[in-house]
């Protein structure tokens, strides 16, 4: 079994969304603030409720009414066609639980200089474990499926001489693809299989 070039588009793609998520995220979070005092009311009428109930639960309700919206990537996580796909969806759920977590740990702490820490975290955050796990995906990777113990299949490669897919476990159909294929992409791919089967001592710091 390999590891289709569109099961790694796939999985690429959606990290797409962890990308462009914040210009959804925070305006629905902004335009959920308008109703925060209404949110307020409707827990605690009376106004004799503790200060959690009050001040902090509106804020952690809006919170997570915002991150609500990272639940497409449910769709990844849960596709029954590709393990490497619904791996890739749930590490990119992980992620998008991380931000939502610092973001509440903010709300819950209601302090300016932990506001002010969180903002920086998760603009690292974001750029780090989008980064990386666009990188990861095109590699035919995924740190979270390695974590749980589950295998990736190697990366199938095209056939120099056809449009055919060729298991990429063959080391002689590595080699002459890593040789003679005009596609790069096809040569790195051999590359790194190459590198997986452990046939391909790397140098310096790689």
């Amino acid at each position: 079994m390999t590891l289709r070039p569109l099961e790694i588009k796939t999985a690429k793609n959606w990290y797409l969304w962890l990308w462009f998520s914040p210009v959804f995220t925070i305006p629905t979070l902004l335009f959920m603030e308008n109703f925060r005092r209404d949110l307020r009311n409707l827990i605690c009428p009376d106004y004799s409720c503790p200060r959690f109930l009050q001040h902090t639960l509106p804020y952690i309700i809006i919170v997570l009414l915002s991150a609500c919206l990272h639940l497409i990537l449910l769709v990844p996580a849960l596709d029954k066609e590709s393990s490497f796909v619904r791996w890739h969806g749930r590490q990119a759920l992980l992620l998008a639980g991380i931000r939502t977590m610092i973001a509440l740990w903010a709300v819950l702490s209601n302090d300016l200089d932990v506001l002010l820490l969180a903002i920086p975290l998760l603009i690292i955050i974001w750029l780090v474990g989008n980064i990386s796990g666009t990188k990861q995906a095109s590699r035919g990777q995924c740190s979270l499926m390695t974590w749980f113990g589950h295998p990736i299949p190697p990366i199938a490669i095209e056939h120099p001489n056809n449009n055919e897919l060729a298991p990429s476990s063959d080391p002689d159909l590595l080699v002459k693809t890593f040789r003679f294929s005009p596609d790069s992409q096809k040569r790195k791919n051999a590359l790194e299989e190459l590198k997986r089967l452990g046939l391909v001592e790397p140098f310096g710091n790689e």
